[in-house]
C-alpha cells in the first residue's frame, strides 16, 4: 500500500561553527512525528503541519556527524537540530553532499478535484532542484 503523498516541503535554514552544523526547520514542535540521524549524515524528519499536511525532509549531510550527540531544541514555531561535526574545524561549503539535489519548495499547479470549477489552485510540493555550480 502506497503512503500518502507529501503535501509540502518545509523550509529550513542552516549554519555552522567550527564544531557544529545547525539546521532549523520552519515547523513547530508539535508538527514533528519522527526523526532519525546516522553517523554517515543521513537525516530524516517526518511530520504533519496543520493546514499544510504531511511532510518528509531527507538530507544527506556533506560530511559525517556524531549523531548520538545531536541536540534538538523544540520551539512553538521551529525545531533546531544541532549536529556535532565528526571532523571539528572543517568548513562545509554546502549542507548536503555536492552530488545530490537539494529539496526546495516549488509552486506547481495541481488539478482541482472540484470539476465544476475552472480554477486550478497552486499548491506547494517538494521537488528536487539541482545544486548551483560554483565557478
Amino acid at each position: 500500500m502506497a503512503s500518502d503523498p507529501m503535501k509540502f516541503c518545509p523550509s529550513y535554514k542552516w549554519g555552522q561553527t567550527s564544531t557544529h552544523v545547525v539546521v532549523t526547520l520552519d515547523v513547530g514542535e508539535t508538527c514533528i512525528e519522527s526523526k532519525s540521524f546516522t553517523p554517515e549524515g543521513h537525516v530524516e524528519i517526518r511530520g504533519d503541519k496543520p493546514g499544510k499536511g504531511p511532510f518528509q525532509l531527507t538530507l544527506e549531510l556533506a560530511a559525517p556527524v556524531n549523531a548520538e550527540k545531536t541536540v534538538i531544541k523544540m520551539n512553538p514555531r521551529s525545531v533546531q537540530f544541532k549536529f556535532l561535526k565528526s571532523s571539528v574545524g572543517d568548513t562545509w561549503k554546502t549542507l548536503q553532499k555536492s552530488d545530490l539535489p537539494r529539496p526546495a519548495q516549488v509552486l506547481a499547479a495541481l488539478p482541482n478535484p472540484d470539476t465544476t470549477s475552472q480554477h486550478t489552485p497552486n499548491r506547494k510540493i517538494c521537488e528536487a532542484v539541482p545544486s548551483r555550480a560554483r565557478i
